[in-house]
């Protein structure tokens, strides 16, 4: 027995020696995690500001929206310098602040990428009012009760005072707290913000997608899976917020401090990769849109229309657009659409898809070229997508096209 009460004791002290160091070791990574990512953010906001970019009205709203993510960067690197130099606060006024604007600047942002033209002063108006409406109810209850200092759930929800009364921070001696309250109120609203940007980004994106297949044979498939993407990692950073904001313990902070910095990394990265489909984007939604003055003799309009079409092959230029196509018709966009989609049953990317198709087998029955060459002749620039259309609309690949003919 003694020498099991030695070994117990031995246990505890080595127990307090092994915890001092990694306890030491969790202090300096929190504000190692806050330093990293106050530099990363800084660094992000002035490439977002200074990258080159043509100077064209198309990419004009896409190189406001680089200085919007910027300015959101910047907010939220400037709260996490005061952050590190203050203790953690359950449900601070600094933290709904920077959050409500990071939400809105990056929803905004990814908004107008998939959506350039909803962009207006009115929808901007709508978005951003409640959040400063909330801030001059917070600074309304701030002026006539002093500020309340939040550092456990207990505090917050219920605690037990000397005479047993049971009672909250928000509610005490029969009197409401207002300036807690507000501030409760104000990290519902932040949800409620994250759940309608989601539903609304996502509205968007839909029809941004549709659009694009009625404007161009080339469908940046990859592009709108990029911002896709990054959207999921906005939500992931709103979410990653909200466990900041409710968190009161300094390790968690720092793992969650750690996964803000590679979301925010991520979302630069993959923000920058998008200017190259946004030309289309833009144009897909404000170029030629006209209201459709559609023949009387739709048949025989369409099959003259379609006949000139493939005589002129112009349907195997590498990123034809549907203005393009109308520019040789000398018709209008809407004409045309509203054509196509009635004569042939589908949009404009898979009716000029078919057609690179049927010119794909043609050459592959009547040439020795090889399936790159194909690919590249009848317009398409990467054999992924060439092979993916291809299975489409034969049912097979190419190969195995090839083979059997």
């Amino acid at each position: 027995m003694p020498g099991r009460a030695i070994s117990s004791s031995n246990c505890i002290t080595f127990a307090l020696l092994l915890g001092s160091p990694i306890g030491y070791i969790m202090f300096e990574l929190f504000h190692i995690s806050y330093h990293a990512l106050i530099v990363a953010l800084f660094l992000m906001a002035i490439v977002f500001l200074f990258i080159p970019l043509p100077k064209t009205d198309e990419i004009r709203n896409y190189r406001i929206s680089l200085k919007v993510l910027s300015f959101a960067y910047i907010t939220l690197a400037l709260y996490c310098v005061f952050k590190s130099h203050y203790s953690i606060q359950l449900i601070g006024v600094p933290f709904l602040v920077a959050s409500t604007l990071q939400a809105h600047c990056l929803s905004i942002t990814h908004f107008n990428l998939v959506s350039p033209q909803s962009i207006t002063k009115k929808f901007l108006i709508k978005r951003l009012y409640p959040f400063f409406l909330l801030c001059g109810i917070y600074l309304l209850s701030r002026a006539v009760e002093p500020h309340v200092r939040i550092t456990d759930y207990a505090s917050l929800w219920l605690q037990t005072t000397a005479d047993g009364d049971h009672q909250a921070c928000w509610y005490s001696g029969g009197t409401i707290h207002w300036e807690v309250l507000v501030r409760i109120i104000w990290l519902v609203y932040y949800i409620y913000l994250i759940i309608s940007c989601s539903v609304l980004f996502f509205q968007k994106e839909r029809i941004c997608r549709e659009n694009l297949q009625e404007f161009t044979a080339d469908y940046p498939f990859t592009n709108l899976t990029i911002i896709r993407i990054s959207f999921l990692l906005v939500i992931l950073v709103a979410i990653n917020s909200v466990l900041i904001a409710l968190c009161l313990n300094q390790n968690l902070c720092t793992l969650l401090n750690f996964g803000m910095l590679m979301l925010y990394g991520i979302i630069g990265i993959l923000y920058l990769q998008y200017p190259k489909v946004y030309f289309n984007i833009y144009n897909s939604n404000t170029e030629g849109i006209q209201t459709p003055v559609v023949p009387t003799e739709n048949n025989g309009t369409w099959s003259n229309w379609k006949k000139k079409i493939i005589d002129s092959e112009v349907y195997l230029a590498s990123g034809i657009t549907i203005q393009q196509v109308c520019t040789e018709l000398c018709t209008n966009r809407s004409t045309l659409s509203s054509l196509i989609n009635k004569e042939e049953g589908c949009n404009f990317n898979t009716f000029i898809n078919r057609l690179r198709i049927e010119k794909a087998k043609t050459l592959m029955k009547e040439s020795n070229l090889s399936l790159l060459d194909i690919c590249l002749t009848v317009g398409y620039s990467d054999q992924g997508n060439f092979s993916r259309h291809f299975k489409e609309v034969t049912g097979e690949s190419p190969s195995e096209w090839k083979r059997k003919h």
